[in-house]
């Protein structure tokens, strides 16, 4: 039982405690997360939530990973890495070297999927990959390279819908229920936490993708974003 203000109250006291920023966030979005977090609590009185919140960092923290959306996947949207396979990549090559940003990065997949296709034009040597999110946790997860095999399917075809050339399996060693990125993949990447609300420009950029998270910010912190990719491409 609570409403639009109250939230917006909630996230004004979040900022001011824990300096996270949520204020420009699309307000159905985090309505529903602490929904979620509400009933995982067991708690149903929003005041007794909000208070409990602010005075207990570790269910704050429990917020935070709720707040932080990681819904990913290898080579999620085939379409759009064909799209760079075909017609973005190919002009980048002719850069002596590449700098690219994987912003919102979550677990990795994204970064570690387009390093795969870098490999296969013969690219990745002279590109970095900069992959970056406000989740510190998830960002250790996409660090270590390591994930559970009960998608793999699901990648697999998502890989040979992008015109793969190899075998999307020789790109990780298995282990029981899990595969492991192999380490050539990982030497180009640098994986770091970065906040695309609080944080500023972070390098010059030849191509930077933002794919799934703009679509939980209000009008003006899309705006605030853009601008921030625009003053960061070369």
């Amino acid at each position: 039982n609570f409403d639009r203000d109250s939230v917006s109250y909630f996230l004004e006291r979040i900022y001011s405690q824990y300096g996270y920023d949520y204020r420009e966030y699309e307000l159905g979005s985090i309505m529903r997360r602490i929904k979620v977090s509400m009933l995982r609590e067991n708690m149903h009185d929003f005041k007794e939530f909000q208070n409990s919140v602010i005075e207990d960092k570790e269910l704050f923290e429990q917020l935070f990973l709720d707040f932080s959306i990681n819904t990913t996947s290898f080579f999620r949207d085939p379409m759009v890495f064909l799209a760079l396979k075909n017609k973005v990549l190919p002009y980048l090559n002719s850069y002596s070297h590449i700098k690219i940003w994987c912003a919102g990065c979550s677990n990795g997949k994204e970064a570690y999927s387009l390093a795969i296709m870098l490999d296969e034009l013969g690219m990745l040597n002279k590109t970095q990959i900069y992959a970056a999110d406000i989740n510190p946790y998830i960002i250790e997860e996409a660090n270590n390279g390591l994930y559970s095999l009960e998608h793999i399917d699901k990648d697999i075809i998502n890989y040979q819908h992008t015109i793969g050339k190899g075998n999307f399996v020789d790109y990780f060693e298995l282990k029981g229920n899990y595969m492991k990125v192999k380490s050539f993949l990982k030497k180009n990447i640098f994986f770091f936490q970065h906040s695309l609300i609080n944080s500023g420009i972070i390098n010059e950029f030849q191509l930077i993708l933002c794919r799934n998270v703009l679509i939980y910010f209000n009008p003006e912190l899309q705006k605030k974003v853009l601008e921030n990719f625009y003053n960061s491409l070369d």
